[in-house]
């Protein structure tokens, strides 16, 4: 539909298509399934609890998020959210061979970004591709869960591609195709 647009594709904390080597744990649901949230089953879902970085980080985004100033939207009925919950984790999340073969056989860049401790799309199915998708280059966060890189890349973003940072394309290699992120970040200055 847009394949010719697309010049570069960042997943973060994200599932691949087909069989999992590794199956999101049960206990993703579970806590999924409890409510309301509170700051234990926040850290349990998204984050790395055995990490006091990670339960700091966690207890911060949890005050912001949850905190009574904080405009979100709507929340989502707990009956209906409850039914689409499966009973255990599928495997596959996503089946479609047409994605499958569609990135297997892509010239676009793929950054996956994960946590090392993602209890709900673990970061294993990613390495069991790396050799399939010719493209992918991953960063994994060590003692991270599901959201921290999703922290992560906002401020690696904010930090360096804004236009006040700076960082413009070389004139003379913005007209030369991108394979991969390393060339991307050569052509930044």
């Amino acid at each position: 539909m847009y394949g010719a647009s697309i010049s570069h594709a960042v997943l973060i904390a994200g599932v691949p298509p087909g069989k999992l080597v590794k199956s999101g744990e049960q206990r993703f649901l579970d806590l999924g399934s409890q409510g309301p949230a509170t700051l234990e089953q926040y850290t349990g879902l998204f984050f790395e609890p055995n990490d006091a970085g990670s339960r700091a980080a966690s207890k911060q985004s949890f005050e912001r998020i949850f905190s009574p100033g904080n405009i979100h939207s709507p929340d989502v009925p707990a009956e209906w959210a409850m039914a689409q919950v499966p009973a255990s984790p599928p495997n596959p999340v996503m089946p479609y061979d047409d994605v499958m073969n569609a990135l297997k056989q892509t010239n676009v860049p793929i950054l996956h970004l994960n946590g090392d401790h993602d209890i709900s799309f673990p970061v294993e199915n990613w390495y069991a591709l790396n050799g399939i998708f010719p493209t992918l280059d991953l960063i994994t966060y060590p003692r991270t869960g599901h959201t921290e890189p999703i922290f992560s890349i906002r401020i690696w973003l904010h930090l360096r591609l804004l236009p006040s940072s700076g960082i413009r394309a070389r004139p003379e290699k913005a007209r030369q195709p991108l394979r991969t992120f390393a060339d991307m970040k050569r052509n930044l200055r």
